[in-house]
């Protein structure tokens, strides 16, 4: 049986050219946005990039929106978007019409699109799910208000999707160039995170002062030659093991858990944990060097580690006593102590947590002991304020 040719693509190339000058000059996006919309035959289009670690960081574009409306739109209850909701559940490269998974009924009873969709003249959408990552999320929307997309127009926007993903690609990479990569970098070092990256064949790219420090600490463990050389042979061939997993990680796929390796150390201390992770995403691709493949968290248990009060509180908008309730909570692990330890009652400080609780988006102390414990590895974003790193210890 022969072979079945390819079949055309839907966009001619004068267009795709004219996309991607677009993209590499200011407001990109919106001017992407400006050629998409009517190509797509609709009236109006969104460009929404989420960043669920840093959310000040994420960015909200229209195209063809009634100024009117786009307070409506920023205060939006997300819970209450059923499209959103919807969104949110699909995969890197989902290409649908709204209507083609909430029923039009539906859709009518929902409050919010009834205030703006409606209003707005957004009844009907096309959407694309550019970036689905646990950090990341980005789509593009089109709209219009009088009738719904055709099967052709889903499948320009299906052809389109591959060069809207390199385009998201291609934009961080110029938004970070060089200069943002040593950002990233030294925003290890602010937020007191000891890295070591290697390329794709195990070799140190670079290696933070903090790691640095860690590895000439301990024998166990050594930078050698541009090779991470373990004294135990078998913690070296699992730390081998886990290199291979996360540098034969394919970009775009889940991304793998990372993995652990324990380091025994002498003298009852306890043992060094290095975390192996991959690094085949294009996010990751456009902060850190050209060639990485893996990183190296190494986690010392015996150096006592300071909560980022100043960024937890700006990103999460925190009033000073929630921010000492969670410096203090995080130090102490439970409420009785907590409150001990700031002469407080165990009621104030669980009328504390109640706010707390809503503003990390948490329902219970474990959940939000974990987020504090993640952030002791969270990196600076962009118009964060400039925070001291922790004095050594």
């Amino acid at each position: 049986m022969p072979p079945v040719a390819p079949q055309p693509l839907l966009v001619p190339d004068e267009v795709l050219a004219e996309l991607f000058r677009e993209i590499m000059g200011a407001d990109g996006w919106q001017r992407v946005l400006a050629r998409l919309v009517p190509l797509l035959g609709g009236q109006a289009g969104l460009c929404i990039r989420l960043d669920r670690v840093h959310p000040r960081d994420s960015i909200f574009l229209t195209h063809g929106i009634a100024l009117e409306y786009l307070p409506e739109l920023a205060r939006r209850d997300l819970a209450e978007d059923l499209i959103w909701r919807e969104l949110l559940r699909r995969p890197a490269g989902a290409v649908f019409r709204s209507t083609d998974v909430i029923p039009a009924s539906e859709l009518r009873l929902n409050s919010l699109y009834r205030r703006i969709g409606e209003q707005a003249g957004m009844k009907f959408a096309l959407l694309a799910v550019l970036q689905n990552q646990p950090q990341r999320f980005a789509n593009v929307c089109v709209t219009r208000p009088d009738r719904d997309f055709g099967d052709g127009e889903l499948a320009l926007m299906r052809d389109l999707l591959p060069f809207l993903q390199v385009m998201l690609e291609l934009e961080e990479r110029i938004a970070l160039g060089d200069a943002g990569r040593r950002q990233a970098l030294a925003s290890f070092d602010r937020s007191g995170q000891s890295v070591v990256i290697l390329d794709r064949s195990g070799y140190a790219l670079h290696c933070n002062p903090l790691a640095r420090a860690s590895l000439d600490r301990e024998g166990e463990v050594m930078l050698k030659g541009g090779r991470l050389l373990f004294e135990s042979v078998t913690v070296q061939t699992e730390f081998e093991h886990a290199l291979r997993l996360a540098l034969t990680a394919a970009a775009g796929e889940a991304d793998p858990l990372p993995q652990e390796i324990r380091v025994p150390r002498r003298g009852g201390r306890a043992p060094l944990v290095l975390s192996v992770i991959s690094c085949s995403s294009a996010a990751d691709r456009a902060i850190l060097p050209e060639g990485a493949g893996a990183m190296v968290v190494v986690h010392d248990v015996d150096v006592p580690r300071v909560l980022p009060v100043e960024r937890l509180a700006w990103l999460y908008q925190l009033t000073p006593a929630e921010a000492r309730v969670c410096e203090v909570l995080y130090g102490a692990g439970s409420v009785e102590t907590a409150a001990e330890r700031l002469a407080l009652t165990r009621h104030t400080i669980r009328s504390h947590l109640k706010s707390i609780y809503a503003k990390f988006g948490v329902s219970t102390q474990g959940q939000l002991m974990q987020k504090l414990s993640n952030s002791l590895w969270m990196s600076a974003g962009r118009g964060a304020p400039a925070v001291p790193p922790a004095p050594p210890s």
